[in-house]
């Protein structure tokens, strides 16, 4: 019976020291629940904004791009749009954002780490149809001079005939959802009339096409605007 008294003196101590262990961990568990809620519910000012790994595009470029901007109220789906719309570019390899949580002053700072890849694009093309051959050289490039300008320039020899072609695009124009573009188009045209797998007449004319414009983004999906064409036919040979 002194055994078994002994031995549950010895029990309700243990317990009561494993009480107060509950009661501690539950203690510090509540303390620093609350300093996360308490940072968490305090906003954060944006302090600053990196963008680590580039080469070739300029920084000025992507900030204008990101709605995220310094010494504005942090908010967590906006920086997650922001990630979204520099992998949209498709200039980069890869996209990976990360934060840092100043507690002293309430701030954040942004970090957008980016790998560039290569954006040059030359080309050859050839064919032949229709009484028509032709080949053409060409070179398309969507980070034209390091500023995520669109730019597209192509020679084109067809029936013996030279075909200049170029586009060019800037699709944040003063920083905003403006794009601003242009399309010029020099070609020499052969149209051939067959019977019986011989030609007995054919059409021929030079065209130039000059076309600016200009497009005001809402969003992704939708985009309103207008331009001017201005477009000239000359050297109109026909033998019908």
């Amino acid at each position: 019976l002194k055994k078994f008294v002994i031995g549950g003196d010895v029990f309700m101590k243990c317990l009561k020291v494993r009480m107060y262990f509950y009661v501690f961990f539950l203690f510090l568990n509540f303390r620093m629940y609350g300093e996360e809620a308490q940072i968490s519910i305090t906003p954060l000012t944006i302090k600053e904004i990196n963008f680590v790994g580039l080469k070739n595009i300029q920084e000025d470029v992507l900030e204008s791009m990101i709605e995220s901007k310094k010494n504005i109220i942090f908010n967590e789906s906006i920086f997650l749009e922001d990630i979204q719309r520099l992998k949209n570019t498709t200039v980069f390899t890869e996209v990976v954002g990360t934060k840092k949580i100043n507690s002293e002053d309430n701030t954040i700072s942004l970090t957008f780490n980016v790998n560039e890849k290569w954006t040059i694009i030359p080309y050859l093309i050839a064919g032949s149809g229709g009484g028509s051959s032709y080949v053409a050289l060409g070179v398309f490039d969507t980070n034209f001079l390091g500023r995520l300008y669109l730019a597209q320039f192509q020679f084109k020899v067809e029936n013996k005939e030279p075909n200049f072609f170029g586009q060019f695009r800037n699709d944040h124009l003063l920083g905003l959802p403006l794009t601003l573009g242009f399309l010029g188009n020099y070609s020499n045209k052969l149209q051939k009339v067959f019977h019986e797998k011989d030609d007995v007449s054919y059409f021929s004319y030079s065209s130039t096409v000059i076309n600016p414009y200009l497009l005001w983004k809402f969003n992704d999906y939708f985009k309103v605007g207008g331009g001017v064409k201005f477009e000239k036919t000359e050297k109109i040979n026909d033998q019908l």
